[in-house]
Order: C-alpha cells, then sequence, then structure tokens
C-alpha cells in the first residue's frame, strides 16, 4: 500500500510538475496579497517589540492564569499608551507573561504598579523590567535590515560565481527569496511581534533556504547518471532528511523553550523549513527542469 502510495506520487511530481507550479505560486501571492494588507492598514510591514521600536518590557514568571486579552485592556486604559501582553508556555503549560508598553526610564515604575494593581503583589524574583530608548531600538533596526540585506546579496553573489551560470543561480535565489517571503507572511499573520532575534533568524533562515536548493542544483546541472527527475528524485532524498532533521529541533525548541527569544528563533526557522521544502521540490525543482528541457530541445 504504501509502495503504491509512493509510486503513484512520483509519478504526479513526473508528469505534472509544471501543473505543481501553481500551488507555490499561490503561496507566494497570498503572502505578498497578506504583507501589503498589513503595510495599508497598519503603515508598518510587521509589529515590532520594544527592541526594535523602544519602551519597557515586565517579563513575569508565574504559573498563575491570566486573562491576556482582559489585562492588556485594562492596563492600556490605566496607562493611557500602547500595551501588549503575550503569554509565555512551555510544553502547552503557561509559565508567565510578557508586557510590553510605549515609554521610557522614568515610566518603568509606574508601568510596574499598573500591572501589581491588576494581578496582586509580585516579588523581585518573580520578575525582571528592562527598557529600551527609541534611539537605540531604531539604530537595531537599520542594522539588522541592512545585515539581512547584505547577506542575502553576498549569498546570490556567491551562488552565481559557484555555477557560473545566471539562469540557474537566479532560480536558487528566487526559491530562497520565495521561502523568506512566505515565512515573513506567517509571521504577519500571526501577530508575531518581531525582536531583533527574530530578524536575526531570518538571517538563518536565508543559509538553511540556499542548502537544499544548492543541493538540487548541484544534483542536476553537474550529475550525469540518470535522467534530470531521476537526479531530482536522489537530490530530494537527501535534502528531505536534512529539512526535517533540522525541522525536528526547531520544533522541540519552540515547544519546551521557556526564553521568548528562543521561541521567536525557533518559529521562524520552523516555518521557513516548512515552506523551505515547498520552494525547493515544487518552485526550484519545476522550473529547473523546465529551463533544461526547453534548453535541450532548442539545441
Amino acid at each position: 500500500m504504501v509502495g503504491r502510495i509512493r509510486d503513484w506520487l512520483l509519478y504526479v511530481y513526473d508528469v505534472h510538475y509544471r501543473k505543481l507550479l501553481l500551488f507555490p505560486l499561490a503561496i507566494i501571492i497570498a503572502s505578498i496579497a497578506v504583507i501589503s494588507y498589513n503595510y495599508a492598514v497598519t503603515g508598518e510591514l510587521f509589529e515590532k517589540d520594544v527592541s526594535l521600536k523602544g519602551g519597557i518590557t515586565v517579563t513575569v514568571f508565574s504559573g498563575k492564569d491570566i486573562d491576556a486579552d482582559k489585562l492588556q485592556s485594562d492596563l492600556a486604559s490605566d496607562l493611557q499608551r500602547d500595551v501588549s501582553v503575550r503569554i509565555l508556555s512551555q510544553a502547552g503549560s503557561s509559565v508567565g507573561f510578557i508586557v510590553e508598553a510605549e515609554g521610557s526610564e522614568k515610566d518603568a515604575s509606574g508601568v510596574l504598579e499598573a500591572l501589581q494593581s491588576r494581578i496582586g503583589q509580585l516579588d523581585k524574583k518573580d520578575y525582571n523590567v528592562q527598557v529600551i530608548g527609541s534611539s537605540l531600538s531604531e539604530s537595531f533596526l537599520r542594522e539588522a535590515l541592512f545585515s539581512l540585506i547584505f547577506a542575502f546579496v553576498l549569498m546570490g553573489i556567491a551562488v552565481i560565481v559557484y555555477f557560473r551560470a545566471l539562469i540557474p543561480s537566479l532560480f536558487v535565489i528566487s526559491a530562497a527569496f520565495s521561502d523568506i517571503l512566505s515565512t515573513f507572511a506567517v509571521i504577519v499573520l500571526l501577530n508575531e511581534r518581531l525582536s531583533t532575534a527574530g530578524l536575526a533568524a531570518f538571517l538563518m533562515l536565508i543559509g538553511y533556504s540556499v542548502d537544499t536548493d544548492i543541493l538540487l542544483t548541484t544534483r542536476v546541472l553537474k550529475g550525469k547518471e540518470g535522467t534530470v527527475f531521476q537526479r531530482t528524485v536522489g537530490a530530494m532524498k537527501t535534502g528531505l532528511f536534512m529539512t526535517l532533521t533540522a525541522l525536528a529541533a526547531t520544533t522541540i525548541g519552540l515547544v519546551f523553550s521557556q526564553s521568548e527569544t528562543i521561541r521567536q528563533i525557533m518559529l521562524v526557522l520552523s516555518v521557513g523549513l516548512v515552506f523551505d521544502m515547498i520552494h525547493t521540490w515544487f518552485t526550484n525543482a519545476g522550473v529547473l527542469r523546465w529551463y533544461l528541457e526547453r534548453k535541450k530541445v532548442s539545441a
């Protein structure tokens, strides 16, 4: 039974590979629509946490159950400023929460007092207060975005130099870009407030994304045994094993980590690795095979 299903999937992947390109294309269009809509409504490409826009963060380590939406509404009413409340969870259980609010260092005590008036007195060992200035956070954002763009450009140059073939190299670069774009759209849909750690995770995602694309392109272009399809399937077996192994590790980190920083990094990587399988083995594999077959016919 399993063998028949595998043979049928390989048949569909072989015969209908051009039709399968519609699936990742729909994802890319939907991703652009989500990001564009969010920008039109909010005026920003994504939600930023205090590390990227400045403000006060109070992290409370407590197992007590709270209504995050109600607490957020109450604190916003008390403080008369934008407030965000997020639950910290580990293996499905609440281990605390994070309160983020606009303001400077002189406002930190007021935020803490308003919080304690709503949930009760807190022991000093049960919470942590962090304040980041707006100018410093803007500097973090500029540097993080510059690093992301610079890393992507260098990756593109390295790919072109390695393959010495412009069009297949552009397929690799476009697949990696599609992976990042799709992941970014999911982060926007989840209303995730990106931090500097989250942007750093996108840097890591560039490496993860391009690895499987280079594996595929190297096997197909430089391999000599079998047909293009057979070389693609051979590369897929190795590439999927690599990606699923990494996905297992990031998923465990996402589920069990108590650190909000690690959780966000693992979230970005987990979502990105799922899209990497789609954009590598549908998008890149499909257009690369189409290109090589047309090139062979024209020759």
